[in-house]
């Protein structure tokens, strides 16, 4: 089974989210001629019951086994992990997970069009500065790079 972890979704946005590749079970290929419905896609949010997704519409090829699936403002509207499950006849199966943020996280730390909201009274004086925070900043904009997926 494929699993991975997908990258940062903005809470309560709409997103179309690449998933796969998903592989033949005996030789490794490649599947690119799946079926794969809404009822296939099981969202798991915080480690609560899985579910099928709210967003209509299941998966669709995208290129080398990879499916691109719709999610919805409900889909991804509970802020922390959301896992996306979806197992079909023909292929080994493929767990995503994202990590939901709050919009003004999102916008900061992806988007890049916003600043973080922080209260610097937690913050030590010796490292609150201004060139601190952006370092830290720039830092985390490395690290997360094209892992970011959203609108």
């Amino acid at each position: 089974m494929a699993s991975y972890f997908g990258g940062f979704l903005k809470q309560s946005t709409a997103v179309t989210v690449n998933v796969g590749p998903f592989e033949d079970p005996t030789d490794g290929s490649a599947e690119t001629g799946l079926t794969i419905a809404q009822s296939d896609c099981l969202l798991t949010k915080n480690g609560g019951a899985a579910a099928q997704k709210n967003a209509s519409g299941g998966g669709t090829h995208d290129a080398g086994g990879n499916y691109t699936v719709s999610l919805s403002t409900t889909d991804t509207g509970t802020l922390g992990r959301l896992r996306l499950a979806i197992a079909v006849a023909g292929a080994r199966p493929v767990t995503v997970a994202w990590q939901v943020v709050p919009e003004n996280v999102w916008d900061s730390l992806v988007g890049g069009t916003a600043s973080l909201q922080v209260n610097a009274t937690t913050v030590p004086a010796t490292v609150a500065t201004s060139v601190v925070l952006q370092q830290v900043l720039n830092f985390v904009r490395k690290l997360v790079g094209s892992r970011a997926v959203g609108a």
